[in-house]
């Protein structure tokens, strides 16, 4: 897979869901922080595929590829990330 504009494909590692399906405004949602592991990231960026990244989930945009629910996420809305591919490897266990 290949990111264009700053974009970083992220395989999030939980997800809380949602309650009874209810759309708040947004007065009332709350921001919900995740975790997910890099999956997908332009070559000159900080961050490199396997590494865990932090954010916002009201960021995310959610696509299916190959039949898989993954997110993107604009680089710029990463909160903060470790880096290490053992979290990737386990994940294709």
């Amino acid at each position: 897979m290949k990111t264009i504009n700053e974009n970083v494909i992220v395989k999030v590692l939980e997800e809380e869901s949602e309650a009874g399906g209810m759309i708040l405004p947004d007065t009332h949602q709350k921001a919900k922080f995740g975790a997910g592991v890099v999956l997908a990231v332009e070559d000159d960026c900080a961050i490199k595929v396997g590494d865990t990244v932090f954010f916002d989930t009201i960021l995310l945009t959610s696509v299916k590829i190959k039949g898989e629910d993954l997110k993107f996420i604009k680089f710029s809305d990463i909160l903060g990330y470790e880096e290490g591919k053992e979290l990737l490897d386990s994940l294709d266990e």
